[in-house]
């Protein structure tokens, strides 16, 4: 009796203990459900050709190291590592050069989301963010551009969907007798499915930068927009000519013919000069680098003139970033394989094309693989 007592405690204690041990080997699961790891690593082989400059070759490289945790259904918290050449705000690439020395990694995105449940399809931002708006190509904002500030998302319907999204970003934090320079925008879009396997967007935006006109540049650099000049005693200062209040009107077609296609474009208009204010994109995409052995391929033309968006925030690659600049860009991709892809960049550019017109050719052959 005693042994069958002591036999029914015994099986008692390892049964408690394998549910204990059971508890607390699910424990580190269900935090490993709310969180995602992603990344990617790209290295690239550059050649520069510009009127009168030496011929540039360079090997580059770009780390991305990124975490999504949702501790709730109505939160998100997002963060990202960057590798860049000095902090850059529009170019996570870093230059092979220096002997080896090891590299520097920035912050690239620390933002928090809240999406209530009382409000279907609403979502509030703030931090270091993706970019919020629409982009159908990269003539306002870089790719790589991360804003910091607020932004606010509201997104409604089925196949015909509405789309809005408002901004309140930081451009330069001032000391407290001098006005701080901010980037406010709204935008807003439709989407319609118009069959199966085609879609038609359409929208609008609206971008306005506060105390820009008469302050210092960004770096001590124009990017090509027009300053004007200021000396002090021995030392002469060059300053923003101009706000930039550009209104934005996009499109972009999607359809699947057998094979995927895209038509895209965007015109751009800076209403605070008379002069130099406007910026246009038309493109074509075919196919889809996505399975292995898939192909993509694409072309644009584009003109940005002087002062039609902020030089230092557009695209770092065409005509060497900036603006003041026109010209085409080819590309194709090929996917290796699982998450691997092999690309090249082809951008036949004119810098300052009413002034100087100097011609700009740029080739970028890539290795990327993600995760």
């Amino acid at each position: 009796m005693k042994k069958s007592v002591m036999l029914a405690l015994l099986a008692g204690a390892i049964t408690g203990a394998v549910a204990v041990t059971a508890q607390e080997t699910k424990a580190p699961s269900s935090w490993a459900d709310k969180v995602t790891l992603k990344g990617d690593v790209r290295v690239r082989y550059e050649d520069i050709e510009e009127d009168g400059k030496a011929d540039r070759q360079r090997d580059r490289y770009r780390l991305r190291l990124g975490l999504d945790a949702k501790p709730s259904d109505e939160v998100k918290i997002g963060a990202r590592l960057t590798s860049s050449d000095g902090g850059d705000r529009i170019s996570g690439n870093s230059t092979f050069t220096d002997a080896g020395s090891k590299k520097d990694v920035f912050i690239d995105l620390a933002f928090i989301e809240y999406s209530p449940a009382a409000i279907d399809g609403f979502t509030l931002i703030g931090g270091k963010m993706e970019n919020p708006y629409i982009a159908v190509s990269d003539q306002i904002w870089d790719g790589d551009y991360t804003p910091e500030g607020f932004a606010a998302k509201y997104r409604v319907g089925g196949d015909l969907k509405a789309m809005l999204a408002a901004g309140y970003h930081w451009l330069e934090e001032r000391s407290s007798d001098e006005d701080d320079a901010k980037q406010l925008g709204v935008q807003g879009a439709v989407k319609l499915k118009t069959c199966e396997k085609s879609s038609l967007l359409a929208g609008v935006g609206y971008y306005l930068t506060q105390d820009l006109e008469g302050r210092a540049l960004f770096d001590g650099k124009s990017f090509g927009n027009s300053t004007t000049k200021v000396v002090d005693g021995d030392t002469t200062n060059s300053l923003f000519a101009s706000e930039f209040e550009v209104l934005e009107f996009f499109a972009q077609f999607d359809a699947n013919f057998g094979l995927p296609i895209s038509v895209y474009g965007s015109y751009a208009v800076n209403q605070d000069v008379d002069d130099e204010d406007t910026a246009w994109i038309a493109g074509l995409t075919l196919g889809k680098a996505k399975e292995v052995g898939s192909i993509e391929g694409g072309y644009n033309f584009r003109v940005v003139e002087k002062d039609a968006v902020l030089g230092a925030l557009t695209d770092s690659d065409s005509f060497g970033g900036g603006t003041n600049g026109e010209g085409h860009k080819f590309y194709v991709r090929y996917q290796l394989a699982k998450n691997l892809q092999l690309g090249a960049t082809y951008f036949l550019n004119s810098k300052d094309p009413d002034g100087k017109d100097t011609d700009y050719e740029r080739l970028q052959v890539d290795l990327a693989a993600r995760f």
